[in-house]
This record gives C-alpha cells, sequence and structure tokens, in this order.
C-alpha cells in the first residue's frame, strides 16, 4: 500500500519517511526506497533508552506531519513524539483488538489519553475495526479504507487467459476451482475448508481446493488433507508474486477467517470479479453482502459447504455476484479517494511537506 501511494503523494509534494522499529530492514526496504521513502531504523528495544532516542529523532528531524500505524508500545512511541513536536500525529488501527481484561481497561486509557492530551487522531481501516474501537475500547475513529492496485487486478480477459493460468499453476483445466490466499495460520481458519471438502465432494467431483500462501500450520493441513483422502483434488501452491494469476484461475474465491481488519485478499479477489463464500466475521462482513456479490455463512464447515454447491450449480449466480463484487471494490475502495483523506488530516500545505509513516 505504501509502494501503492508513492507517486500520489510525491505529485502533491509530500517528502515521504518510515520510521522501522523491527530487528532488521526486511526486504521491503529497499523497493520503498525505491518508490521515494527516506528509510530510518531505530531497533525496538524494551528500555527507556530506546524511547529517548525516538525523541531525539523527532526532536532533530522537523516533520509537519506524522502517521503511526503500530499497536505494540503504541502509547510510549506517542508521548516520546509528543515531546519533541506539536505537529498533527495520526494512527491508523489495522485491526479489530478485542481486549479483555487489565489490558481492555489498559488499552481504553491509553486511547483516551492519546486522543484528548496527545491530540491524536485515529483512523480505522474499515466499519469493523471502527466498530470494535468505539464498542470495546471507547475510541472514536474515522474510516479511511485500505486500497489495491485496481490496475493490477482486473477480471479474467477470456477464456485462454484462465486456461493459461491454470497450465502454469499445474491445475486441472476442466475442474471447478476455489482458492483461498492468505498465511496458513489458525485466524485464516483453512482447515475448516478441508473439513468441507469431503461434502463439497460428494455433491460435485469436479471441485479442486487450491491454497496459495505458507504458514505455521502448512505441514498440519497438508497431513489432515492425506487423512481426508482428498489429495487429488487439493493444491498447496505456496507463495505467489502474481497473486491476479491464481484468482483469474479461479472460480469461487473462499475465506473462512475467524476475524479481519479488512480482507485485502478478498478484496482482491471482489476486484477480478470473483464471487465469494466467508464467515460472518469482523473485517469479511464489511465487504460481502450476502446473495449480492457473495455468500456470508455461519461459522462451521458444512455452511461453507452449501454456499459452494450453490455457487459451483449456478454459473449465472457465479457471473452475477462477481460483476456486483467487481462494481462495489471500484466504488468504495479507489486509492485517491483514501489518500485524499488522509491529506486532509495531515492538514499540511502539499507543496514542500514532510510527512513521516511511522512503522512498527
Amino acid at each position: 500500500m505504501l509502494n501503492l501511494a508513492a507517486p500520489y503523494f510525491k505529485s502533491k509534494g509530500i517528502e515521504l519517511h518510515i520510521l522501522s522499529f523491527g530487528k532488521e530492514l526486511g526486504e521491503y526496504a529497499e523497493i520503498l526506497r525505491r518508490s521515494g521513502y527516506k528509510i530510518h531504523h531505530i531497533p525496538f528495544k524494551s528500555s527507556l533508552g530506546h524511547f529517548i532516542k525516538v525523541y531525539k529523532f523527532f526532536k532533530k528531524n522537523k516533520f509537519d506531519a506524522i502517521h503511526m500505524h503500530s499497536e505494540g508500545a503504541f502509547f510510549w512511541y506517542t508521548l516520546a513524539i509528543r515531546l519533541a513536536t506539536s505537529v498533527n500525529i495520526i494512527r491508523t488501527v489495522h485491526s479489530v483488538f478485542t481486549y479483555k481484561g487489565y489490558l481492555k481497561l489498559r488499552r481504553i486509557l491509553q486511547r483516551f489519553i492519546a486522543r484528548k492530551i496527545f491530540k491524536v487522531r485515529f483512523v480505522s481501516i474499515g466499519q469493523s475495526v471502527k466498530t470494535v474501537e468505539k464498542k470495546i475500547l471507547l475510541n472514536s475513529t474515522i474510516i479511511v479504507p485500505n486500497w489495491i492496485n485496481l490496475s493490477r487486478f482486473d477480471p479474467l480477459k477470456d477464456d485462454w487467459e484462465k486456461i493459461e493460468a491454470r497450465e502454469h499453476l499445474d491445475v486441472p483445466k476442466d475442474a471447478l476451482i476455489i482458492t483461498s490466499v492468505g498465511s496458513i495460520t489458525k485466524t485464516k481458519n483453512h482447515k475448516d475448508i478441508l473439513t468441507a471438502m469431503p461434502e463439497i465432494l460428494a455433491k460435485n467431483k469436479r471441485i479442486f481446493y487450491l491454497n496459495i500462501g505458507d504458514g505455521p500450520m502448512l505441514d498440519e493441513l497438508k497431513a489432515y488433507t492425506q487423512q481426508l483422502n482428498i489429495s487429488s483434488h487439493v493444491k498447496f501452491a505456496g507463495q505467489m508474486e502474481n497473486v491476479r494469476q491464481a484468482l483469474v484461475a479461479t472460480d469461487i474465491y473462499i475465506m473462512p477467517s475467524r476475524y479481519e481488519g479488512l480482507g485485502i485478499s478478498l478484496i482482491e479477489a471482489m476486484a477480478c470479479g470473483l464471487p465469494s463464500v466467508v464467515y460472518n466475521v469482523y473485517g469479511l462482513k464489511d465487504l460481502i453482502v450476502d446473495k449480492v456479490n457473495g455468500f456470508i455463512v455461519e461459522e462451521k464447515p458444512s455452511s461453507l459447504a452449501g454456499a459452494v454447491i450453490k455457487l459451483a450449480e449456478n454459473q449465472h449466480l457465479r457471473g452475477e455476484m462477481g460483476e456486483n463484487a467487481r462494481k462495489m471494490i471500484l466504488e468504495n475502495y479507489d486509492m485517491k479517494r483514501s489518500l485524499d483523506k488522509l491529506l486532509k488530516l495531515y492538514n499540511v500545505k502539499p507543496s514542500n511537506s514532510k510527512e513521516m509513516v511511522l512503522n512498527s
């Protein structure tokens, strides 16, 4: 997202900086440098000395606006920054934080102080995040949606493109392919898809499941696939740089996450004109209108199976929902619209101004 935003910000005369707190800069640092960001690095340490370094950094560098993205140690970073400068601080909340007990009370107090005393403006990436921030953490936020490259994620051009994509992925050409994209973790909950597959296959032997991603549960899922005796109908393709290629090979997108802040991979699939089946959870129900651009179902494998079977049996419905999905993304997740909202929050004159994007 930062990479995509760079040209538009630069066209407005914004000078872009990123401050990283990771142990190492990581693989995207050079990509962001080439996009025009100046990269700074203060490796995180749980010590007073670390926050003094952050204070000195902002005291020395005169920025016009500071945009924070980290949840961890957010309050202490805000304190260090506010002691150093009086410029606008924007904080984007990227996930649904359903804290409980003492941690919940602490986060409520920290957000209150940040908002009322430090004058931080809070941003949510979607309606679910806004709802949770208000309901659980008593925090008022403004929605500025995340964005994708809409010129990169576009619908299938013709049947040959689908055939070529399937040949490249080495998946059956005549199958009806359901696909998921994302890290293979408990939160993404891919196991429910595998659990649903025997029921799906009992109704339609053409169904094939394509999993795009990697993660700590990969070996467990592969073993579970063998246990269910469905290996001939499943492929774990690993990470892909060109995700669109997998999406244009796909007929139905499926995402049974336990929760999301805002499902970016779902937005990409919808932008490619795919109908989707998702669970009725935070971050997914923001995007899918049930029976309009996909199905929202109960959080159980049998519900996934039922929705997939309905779509598999009705090509017209798949096409209609896919068109509605694409339309919804074009109308609501335009990058320029979101960046213009951010520029208003920064409240700086575009020409020759400096913005700091603060990442953990």
